[in-house]
């Protein structure tokens, strides 16, 4: 009597492709990435934000949220829940929703935040634990905390003073000067 079997577990797509609404291969030199997943970094990158923003009126922030695809490419309907390798009490990174219910191939938003509290960059690990599944789906994510600094200089350099002395700014060409004339 021949007989045949398969086990599965349940899954999620963990293709980058089904997984990011924006990538990218990589960052030219000097390139700021903005919410985009660096394919040759395997790490999705909100890139610079203002340090000390209040997750709690996100909605005024679009630059700290985007939305990654979720999508059951198993057999079986699943469970997912979410949270962060380190960031534990979501005080820079968060989700929402923090758990899904899929059915096979259907696909739903989740929304990840990075509202980063002190300057410098932020590295975690979005943690997708399927029920009924030993090995859960990590997704690297980044953000740099920026405080912007303003440089001013409010009096010249002697060589600035000089070169002011030396070439004085030009007086108005005649034709400037002169008044619109009255035309019949």
């Amino acid at each position: 009597l021949p007989c045949r079997g398969s086990s599965a577990y349940p899954q999620i797509s963990q293709s980058y492709h089904s997984l990011f609404y924006r990538k990218t291969k990589s960052g030219a030199p000097g390139q700021i990435i903005s919410k985009q997943f660096v394919i040759s970094k395997d790490t999705f990158e909100f890139g610079p934000l203002l340090v000390g923003k209040e997750k709690e009126e996100r909605e005024k922030f679009p630059e700290n949220l985007d939305n990654f695809r979720i999508t059951n490419s198993g057999l079986f309907p699943l469970h997912v829940d979410f949270c962060f390798l380190l960031d534990r009490d979501q005080e820079t990174f968060s989700v929402d929703p923090s758990s899904l219910d899929l059915e096979p191939e259907e696909t739903r938003d989740i929304t990840v935040m990075a509202f980063p509290k002190a300057p410098g960059e932020k590295q975690d690990k979005l943690i997708c634990n399927i029920a009924n599944n030993p090995e859960p789906v990590e997704i690297n994510i980044s953000c740099l905390g920026d405080v912007p600094t303003i440089v001013t200089n409010l009096s010249l350099s002697k060589e600035e003073e000089e070169e002011e002395e030396e070439n004085p700014p030009l007086p108005p060409h005649p034709r400037e000067l002169e008044a619109p004339r009255n035309r019949r």
